[in-house]
């Protein structure tokens, strides 16, 4: 299947009409999102499909490529490599893609992992409202306990203090209540996971 899909992106790569470019991406997720978790690809045509990705559909003039070819493109990340091609790509285009929602795009498709968590925190300044409390949702459902304190600390200080009434909500309805959750609704248990290695400002503030 992954073959045909790589004859068909072959055949439409230079398509002027940017819905057929972005059908091509999405075939490809469909394909990947086909396999199980266990799939095997083979390395060569994974190789092709993410050159194509890369090298020229997540460069589109149209966002709505990008932003397929960004979704079309999350099971063949591998963030644990610090030269993978295409977290390097989510990265480049998280923080610097003028669509509001290719960023989006990025922040749900990047592997959450410690080492891409500083680039996700940029996303928490983004000039767009909607941008930043995607940020939100997406990192709050993942466990409290797989971030550093420090930077559970700049979530809550960021986003109960955010100037958007859409963006706080977000914190105080999701983001807040499934931390607490995972200490068993404790509060003081809570509070000591957040605080631990504060600095004194950082302490005051969060007091």
């Amino acid at each position: 299947c992954l073959v045909g899909s790589e004859m068909c992106i072959r055949d439409r790569i230079t398509s002027r009409q940017h819905h057929i470019r972005a059908r091509i991406c999405q075939l490809i997720t469909y394909t990947m999102s086909s396999f199980s978790q266990k799939a095997e690809i083979d390395e060569t045509i994974m190789d092709q499909v993410i050159d194509r990705m890369v090298g020229t559909f997540i460069r589109d003039m149209s966002p709505v490529v990008r932003q397929n070819a960004i979704l079309a493109l999350q099971r063949l990340q591998d963030p644990d490599n610090p030269d993978d091609q295409v977290t390097r790509a989510y990265i480049y285009h998280m923080e610097t893609d003028p669509i509001a929602k290719v960023r989006q795009a990025c922040i749900t498709a990047i592997a959450k992992k410690l080492p891409i968590v500083p680039h996700i925190l940029d996303r928490l300044q983004d000039n767009d409202e909607k941008v930043r409390r995607h940020t939100y949702l997406q990192m709050s459902s993942f466990p409290v306990k797989s971030y550093k304190i420090v930077d559970r600390i700049k979530f809550l200080n960021a986003g109960l203090y955010d100037r958007s009434d859409v963006v706080k909500k977000a914190v105080n309805n999701i983001m807040l209540p499934n931390w607490i959750a995972a200490y068993d609704n404790n509060f003081v248990d809570f509070v000591k996971a957040i605080k631990l290695d504060s600095s004194d400002n950082e302490l005051l503030k969060f007091r």
